[in-house]
Order: C-alpha cells, then sequence, then structure tokens
C-alpha cells in the first residue's frame, strides 16, 4: 500500500502544495492574512456603520448624562478618640474579681472601643433612628407611585425602604487601615443637605455613645453604694470606694467632652462639582461602545454581501 509523500519543493525552495492532500504551513498563513485583511477590509467598505453607531450612542449617553440628576458627595474625616478610664479601671476591677463585673464596668481595650464605634456608624439600627430624628424618610423614598406600580400592585414604602436606600446609595463610610482615619460620606442631590446629613450623623453618635456612657457609670455606681452598705470589710471598702470614684470621673468626663467616640477632624462642607454623572466617560464609553456595534454590524453586512449570489 503506497504511503503518503512529502510535497516536493520548488526552485525558490517553497513547498508545492498536493492537491487534495493537505494544507501546506504556507498556505494556512495566507488564508490567515487573508482574513485579517478582510476584517480591516470590512471596515474600511463599511465605515459609514461605525461612524453611524458611534454618534448615535455617543448622544444618547450625552443625553443620559444630561438629563440624570446630579449628586454630591459631602464628606467628614473623623479619628477615634482615646480611653482615659480604662488604665485606672484596671487595677481596682482586678481587685473586686466579680463584683466589678457585675456592676457593669468593662474594661476594655481601645480596639474593642473602637470595633463598637465601628460598628454603631454603620448599623441600620442608628441609621434608622437618625432618618426618624431628622424627618428624612419621605425624602429617600418615592411615596407616589405610578401607573404601572399601581398596576402591579405597589405598595407604599416604609421605613425599611427608606433604611436600605440610606445604607446602600446616599451614606459610605470607610476607615484607613494604615492612618486611622475614619471617613463618613454622604451623596445626595443638595449638596447642602449631605453636608449638614453628614456632619448630624457625627454628632447624633457621638451624643448616642456619650449618653450611654454616662446611663452606664449611673447605674455601676448605684450598684456600687448598694454593695458598699452590706460590707464591713475595710479593703473592699477602699476598692469599691476607688470604683466609684472612677466611674464617677468617667461620667464627668463623658458630661463635657463633645466628641465621645469619634473627633472630628475635616467637618463635611458643600461642593461644587457633582461626583455623578461622569458626562465626559459616559460619552468616551458610548463612542467606544458604538464603534464596536458598528464594527460588527460592517462585518456582518460585508459577510451577507459576499455569500450572496451574483
Amino acid at each position: 500500500m503506497p504511503t503518503p509523500q512529502s510535497p516536493s519543493t520548488d526552485q525558490s525552495g517553497d513547498p508545492i502544495p498536493v492537491a487534495g492532500y493537505f494544507l501546506t504551513e504556507f498556505q494556512i498563513r495566507q488564508v490567515a492574512r487573508s482574513e485579517s485583511l478582510d476584517v480591516w477590509g470590512s471596515l474600511i467598505r463599511r465605515w459609514p456603520w461605525p461612524l453611524i453607531a458611534m454618534i448615535t450612542l455617543g448622544l444618547a449617553a450625552f443625553l443620559m448624562a444630561s438629563t440624570a440628576t446630579p449628586l454630591y458627595r459631602s464628606t467628614v474625616e473623623l479619628v477615634f478618640t482615646e480611653s482615659d478610664q480604662a488604665a485606672g479601671l484596671a487595677g481596682i476591677s482586678d481587685q473586686l474579681g466579680a463584683l466589678g463585673s457585675l456592676a457593669g464596668i468593662r474594661v476594655g481595650s481601645d480596639s474593642s472601643r473602637r470595633a463598637a464605634t465601628m460598628a454603631t456608624l454603620r448599623s441600620d439600627g442608628f441609621a434608622q433612628r437618625f432618618i426618624e430624628h431628622q424627618g428624612i424618610e419621605p425624602e429617600l423614598v418615592d411615596e407616589e407611585p405610578g401607573l404601572i406600580s399601581r398596576v402591579l400592585g405597589y405598595s407604599l414604602p416604609d421605613m425599611e425602604d427608606s433604611v436600605r436606600r440610606f445604607q446602600q446609595s446616599v451614606k459610605f463610610v470607610s476607615e484607613d487601615d494604615r492612618t486611622g482615619v475614619v471617613r463618613l460620606t454622604i451623596q445626595w442631590e443638595d449638596s447642602l443637605v449631605g453636608a449638614e446629613w453628614a456632619n448630624s450623623y457625627i454628632a447624633m453618635l457621638n451624643a448616642e455613645m456619650r449618653d450611654e456612657a454616662i446611663a452606664e457609670a449611673e447605674r455601676s455606681i448605684s450598684y456600687l453604694e448598694e454593695e458598699l452598705s452590706k460590707t464591713n470589710v475595710v479593703g473592699i471598702q477602699q476598692a469599691v470606694f476607688g470604683l466609684i470614684e472612677a466611674q464617677t470621673r468617667a461620667a464627668m468626663i463623658a458630661n463635657v467632652r463633645h466628641d465621645f467616640a469619634l473627633k472630628v477632624i475635616d467637618e463635611a462642607r458643600p461642593t461644587s462639582d457633582p461626583s455623578s454623572p461622569k458626562t465626559l466617560l459616559m460619552i468616551a464609553i458610548g463612542l467606544v461602545f458604538g464603534f464596536a456595534v458598528g464594527w460588527c454590524i460592517a462585518l456582518w453586512r460585508d459577510h451577507r454581501v459576499q455569500r450572496s449570489p451574483t
């Protein structure tokens, strides 16, 4: 049985293909080159399609950016305040053991306090209390349903919807792990309102955490005074007096400290530059996408013309 022979070469050294047997590497390269040229040729022959698509989608992006509601970002920069009572309470609380825990005296590190502050800052519960305190629930949701919404069984928005929008698209919290700076950003349609909300949010958080610390100190003092009346042991009495003194000092400091949990480094200020929409970016995306769509249309039409019978 004859075995297939390798293609011979011509005088120039290029292989001579065997008809009906296989394609040489030279032919494969020629086919690939011709297909590549055909793609660019289709673009040149059908250039109006990419141009029309670019203009159309570019104008559409411009109209979307022009008609969209501008949003402004107001940012307040903060740092954590240091706890100045932990060191004084630690030694006394260790002497009393369980009594300090029963009194509600928690001697924690600054890291745990920071974690509690960040958790409150990001929590839905505090966001809801802020919305209720400011009375901004109607501004966060559309209360008047349209015709389509009525047909689909639209229900009036509630506080849960307001909190969801506030948490997802209005309030943003970030923390720089390197510097420890916390940033609270409010994005809203009115720059003045956004800056006011951002500053009020931090003021309310500090006030709430300060009131909680004062109430906790007062409960601890009340419990310690009750326990003090039950014991005659001098050592325990001295330790209890120390705890009462520390809790009284903590309550006094909390009363006079305005920035209790977070200290404001830079207040939020109104800005005249909207954060969105980004008109130039949207137009650029529209032009690029339009060129790609127009090129695909040009290739498709050129392919149809080549395949159609003459």
